[in-house]
């Protein structure tokens, strides 16, 4: 079982490799299906790790 504070340090990452990219356009964002796939990912790690804090 995972502590609760290396959950939270998964959120934070998760969270911090997203503001690395939010920069980008809609436009662009809407064409690469990588930074979507990539971006869908994180938001994915934010929830299995919130779901798992007590």
């Amino acid at each position: 079982m995972r502590d609760p504070a290396e959950r939270l340090r998964d959120v934070l990452e998760a969270i911090a490799a997203i503001e690395r990219h939010a920069d980008c356009t809609r436009q662009s964002f809407s064409r690469d299906e990588l930074l979507q796939t990539w971006f869908l990912r994180h938001l994915q790690i934010i929830g299995e790790a919130a779901r798992a804090l007590p």
